[in-house]
């Protein structure tokens, strides 16, 4: 959507801000930003474009409580849809840069120790321990993935189908055999979800930031370990750097943990694909240039790499005395 210059000098008002000027700054996959100028500094315009779930006012909420600590500041939530028709939010313009895929490693261990600072923040009001107390397995399986796939499976073509439900079937062979590493999770960490080279900065000041907390939730921190490795590509010389910075655990128990969950994550990446090969069969979903995963050839094309990268895990994992 294009958002004209009253739009924004509208906002200013709410804020008591003097305008000056505006821009485009991007479009992503679920969200429009725009920045504008004032007398009084540099802010962002954040404007909901999702068509698979509404995640603005969350983002919004967790940031207020955060104050600028682990993310932007932000200064107003309006879904009134009065001056724009669609949920927005202000926050502070960051100024940094995003450290690249030939990330140094002093800038890997900053990010261990910024990560593990994230994740002591913790609860045990989850949904994954069954009556015992125990971290449930299956039932963390079924609701990070597979409730998902029996959603859309309808959506896909038969080969698809009958690969996933191999894949399905063998994973949870494997979760079962291994259940050991998982018995003494109680608590789940917060995890920014997606810190993707996109969404990290490091600010003028040296700090270290990251953007677009959408994705917010409480959830394995191993996923937010693995989606950070996995993003940049780190060899793997950077993700022993990583990891030991972090402060995890070097044991054959751990490691062996680590790889359960690496498995576990890749399923879990599918969900976000079958909703979009959903909205874009339904026609609900425009192909966008330059917007991750917004034609249906290229979902289709992730997906279809996805399933290959599980395969790979599963077979690695079957040749591994667990």
């Amino acid at each position: 959507m294009d958002i004209k210059k009253l739009q924004i000098i509208a906002i200013c008002k709410k804020l008591n801000l003097d305008f000056k000027d505006f821009g485009l700054l991007n479009f992503g996959a679920h969200n429009i930003n725009y920045y504008f100028n004032t007398k009084q500094g540099k802010f962002v315009l954040r404007i909901e474009n999702n068509a698979q779930s509404k995640n603005l006012k969350k983002e919004y909420t967790y940031l207020k409580k955060t104050d600028g600590k682990l993310g932007p500041r932000v200064f107003l939530f309006d879904n009134t849809n009065k001056i724009i028709p669609r949920d927005y939010l202000i926050e502070e313009f960051i100024t940094g840069v995003h450290p690249n895929n030939r990330i140094s490693d002093d800038v890997l261990k900053k990010f261990g120790r910024w990560f593990k600072d994230l994740h002591k923040n913790k609860t045990d009001k989850h949904l994954f321990l069954d009556k015992n107390k125990k971290f449930d397995l299956n039932l963390f399986f079924n609701e990070k993935y597979y409730n998902s796939y029996l959603k859309y499976n309808s959506i896909l073509d038969l080969n698809t189908k009958k690969i996933l439900e191999k894949l399905n079937s063998d994973c949870l062979k494997l979760m079962n055999l291994n259940k050991k590493y998982f018995l003494k999770i109680k608590n789940l960490s917060l995890n920014h979800s997606d810190p993707s080279p996109s969404n990290c900065f490091i600010k003028d000041n040296g700090e270290l930031i990251l953007i677009d907390w959408e994705f917010v939730k409480y959830d394995l921190p191993e996923f937010d370990l693995i989606f950070f490795i996995w993003s940049y590509e780190l060899s793997d010389k950077q993700k022993k750097i990583f990891l030991k910075s972090y402060g995890y655990s070097n044991t054959k128990f751990a490691k062996k943990k680590y790889k359960l969950i690496r498995i576990l994550m890749y399923f879990s990446f599918l969900n976000w694909l079958f909703e979009r090969l959903d909205l874009s069969i339904k026609g609900k979903l425009k192909a966008k240039k330059g917007v991750y995963c917004s034609s249906k050839k290229e979902i289709e094309e992730k997906l279809n790499s996805y399933i290959k990268n599980i395969t790979k895990l599963l077979n690695k994992a079957r040749l591994i005395s667990f």
